[in-house]
């Protein structure tokens, strides 16, 4: 189940820009049948919280924090994926900005990290 707070589309979104960072940085196909690799998960948390208050009590910075889990099967070695692997990443941001206006960069420098990272421990073997 993705998190309720969540854009509906963000699962979709994520697992798009995970295949996108496979096919630019390696010598793996998309294969819908019978493929060698299959990753699966979704977007457990997706939440804004104050991160820094100042005297007055009032939020001078938000975090913004994604966490995600995935599993990673690989179809000739089974023992070799994982299972809900979690990664949480967050970007701080003023609090005098509208989310709904920085959103979808933050959301964009977020999904780099998470594919970046899970792309490193899932081909960091080969």
């Amino acid at each position: 189940m993705s998190a309720l707070e969540a854009p509906a589309d963000l699962n979709q979104r994520f697992g798009e820009a995970l295949r996108n960072k496979i096919r630019n940085e390696s010598r793996l196909t998309l294969k819908e049948i019978e493929p060698d690799i299959i990753f699966s998960g979704n977007v457990r948390s997706f939440r804004i919280s104050p991160e820094a208050v100042s005297a007055n009590t009032v939020a001078q910075l938000n975090r913004f924090e994604i966490v995600i889990d995935v599993t990673l099967e690989y179809t000739n070695k089974p023992e070799a994926g994982w299972k809900n692997k979690s990664y949480t990443f967050f970007k701080t941001f003023d609090s005098s900005l509208d989310f709904q206006n920085v959103q979808d960069n933050l959301t964009r420098e977020l999904f780099d990290l998470f594919t970046e990272q899970i792309f490193n421990d899932a081909f960091s073997q080969w």
